[in-house]
């Protein structure tokens, strides 16, 4: 993490998912499968000595998904509590 001020911090990551495709009836099902990379940017901010925000961006970077499928950006937020801080 990357602090630019006492309690706010910038993150980078490099995330991946893996799905095989479901069956249906025994055979793969369209539409369902692959892989996807991505980069993450995110924020992070303290909101107490015991929590934190979190709000990251998924921007796919390299997929590789089976049939008609598409991969967009998603936006994910989170809040976390350390109880033993």
């Amino acid at each position: 993490m990357y602090r630019v001020a006492s309690r706010l911090g910038l993150t980078a990551e490099i995330n991946g998912r893996n799905a095989w495709r479901d069956r249906r009836n025994g055979e793969p099902a369209p539409n369902t499968g692959g892989w996807v990379t991505y980069f993450t940017p995110g924020v992070r901010a303290s909101l107490s000595p015991k929590a934190d925000l979190t709000v990251n961006m998924q921007i796919p970077i390299q997929e590789h998904l089976f049939d008609d499928q598409n991969e967009g950006v998603v936006v994910v937020g989170g809040l976390g509590f350390n109880l033993f801080r």
